[in-house]
C-alpha cells in the first residue's frame, strides 16, 4: 500500500523473497505473513517477543495484557521501551490503546 504497488506484484516480489531465503511465509487463520528474520536480528531480543506475540493476536493488545503475557521476563519499563522500539520502526502502532501489528491495521492509522 504505502508504495503503491498492486497487491498482485507485491505478491510476486514476496513470494521471491520466500524462493531466495531471505522471508518466511506464515499463514494463521485467513492472514499471511511474511517474517523477514534478517531485520528481526536488528531488533532487541525483547522486541521479537513482543512481536511473536502479536502475530498471535492479530486483533491487537492492550499494554496490560502484553504486560501480563511478559510478566517475568519484564517489567513495564523494559516493556514500554521495546513497544517504542517497534513504533519507532515503524513495525508497531498504538490506538485506543491498543498495540498492533502495523500491517494489520487499517489504512487510516498509516
Amino acid at each position: 500500500y504505502e508504495l503503491r504497488i498492486p497487491m498482485k506484484k507485491a505478491s510476486k516480489v514476496l513470494k521471491k523473497f520466500v524462493k531466495y531465503g531471505s522471508a518466511e511465509r506464515r499463514k494463521m487463520g485467513s492472514v499471511v505473513f511474511y517474517v523477514f528474520p534478517g531485520v528481526l536480528m536488528q531488533l532487541s531480543p525483547l522486541a521479537r517477543q513482543v512481536i511473536g506475540v502479536l502475530l498471535e493476536n492479530p486483533r491487537g493488545m492492550a499494554f496490560p495484557e502484553l504486560l501480563r503475557v511478559f510478566l517475568g521476563v519484564a517489567g513495564p519499563a523494559e516493556l514500554r521501551a521495546a513497544l517504542e522500539e517497534l513504533k519507532s520502526q515503524g513495525v508497531v502502532v498504538e490506538s485506543g490503546g491498543v498495540y498492533r501489528l502495523r500491517g494489520l491495521s487499517p489504512v487510516r492509522e498509516w
